[in-house]
């Protein structure tokens, strides 16, 4: 068996170097798209997070204006009821 020549060798390695960054391209590619993917997941984490803050605050609202009220109905209804 021939051993191969510096030509071969040289050739061999310059293919298999554009192979790896043809690979390289591709990582590079998918991690840009996951970055991406999570970016966006982030932000839309943020936003529910930001809702259901507003949503527990609107309740706690809620809850307080209905205390006063039964409190004011209270005061109101134990005057009629002598």
């Amino acid at each position: 068996m021939a051993q191969p020549t510096n030509a071969a060798l040289e050739r061999e390695l310059g293919q298999l170097q554009g192979e790896m960054l043809s690979v390289k391209d591709s990582l590079d590619r998918i991690e840009g798209m996951v970055k991406t993917g999570f970016d966006k997941m982030e932000q839309r984490l943020r936003a529910l997070e930001d809702k259901e803050n507003q949503r527990k605050g609107a309740f706690a609202l809620a809850m307080l204006l209905c205390g006063a009220i039964g409190a004011v109905l209270t005061k109101l209804l134990a005057g009629f009821g002598g």
